[in-house]
């Protein structure tokens, strides 16, 4: 609505506007912006992304690591366990040991995104209940700071493994990985937060809060990728994303809006900074 906007108004803008429409950003974006990105269209001075960010400016994020492990057993009659070996129970043992991971990780911080985490989000072992399982599959989400390695990351949910290779017999347990999704952090005083904030401060009258969003965006692509500084601004609560009742004030979409607004004529008119967008 910000660029239909400009255009009724024929603004006469003197660099270049690109809008990005993309697919996939849910499961890591490779059939979207990171493939935006190998045909060449990250190439900008600017740019903004429009994720809900409570009205915020948000300048960084986490990186996301998903991880799948599998465990493996033998199979036999729930009448004679003995025979068998259970993969659900050595999966008991490995979320176990994640679970102390977890609570270790909470010493880990970021001052704009709060802690490192990690999240057991899917389980799936077992055929029926009278049959010992021979396999159980586990989902995870591990949020990586920016100050943090992704390799190190691995490794230390590897070490859980291999610390109950040892310890019990028959255990047999593998990991790979589904999805790297960096994380990003920009300056104060990128010329992109320094217009965001001008912009919010003339349509709303107040400065803005500058915080980083603890979920991950196509923004880290588009920074990782295209060495963009970028920002996310967008109303709606960050915190009700994926919530069964997720929505957005038409009040809050408004004054967005007009900050968009603000922004584009900022960067592309008035020539308060240089560069295009």
């Amino acid at each position: 609505m910000a660029t239909k906007a400009a255009r009724a108004l024929a603004l006469p803008i003197r660099g270049k506007l690109t809008l990005m429409f993309s697919c996939d950003e849910e499961v890591g974006g490779a059939l979207g912006m990171q493939h935006l990105g190998k045909l060449g269209y990250l190439d900008a001075d600017m740019a903004v992304v429009a994720e809900p960010t409570t009205m915020q400016i948000e300048i960084a994020t986490k990186g996301r690591l998903n991880l799948e492990i599998t465990t493996r057993g033998v199979a036999t009659h729930g009448a004679r366990p003995w025979l068998g070996h259970s993969a659900i129970e050595d999966m008991v043992d490995v979320v176990n040991g994640l679970r102390t991971l977890a609570r270790e990780l909470e010493s880990r911080t970021h001052p704009l995104l709060g802690v490192a985490t990690l999240c057991i989000g899917t389980i799936d072992g077992g055929t029926v209940p009278n049959m010992v399982p021979n396999k159980c599959v586990l989902g995870i989400d591990r949020r990586v700071l920016p100050t943090e390695d992704a390799d190190v990351a691995m490794a230390e949910i590897q070490a859980i493994l291999d610390r109950l290779a040892k310890e019990k017999e028959g255990f047999d347990a593998s990991m790979r990985q589904l999805v790297w999704w960096p994380g990003y952090v920009i300056d104060e005083d990128e010329p992109i937060v320094r217009i965001a904030c001008r912009a919010f401060e003339t349509v709303v009258g107040r400065k803005p809060t500058v915080a980083g969003k603890d979920a991950g965006t196509d923004a880290s692509w588009i920074n990782v990728l295209g060495d963009i500084p970028v920002i996310m601004f967008s109303p709606g609560n960050g915190l009700e994303a994926m919530n069964a009742d997720e929505n957005v004030a038409i009040d809050d979409l408004i004054t967005a809006t007009k900050v968009i607004g603000q922004i584009l004529y900022d960067v592309l008119v008035d020539g308060a900074e240089p560069g295009g967008a």
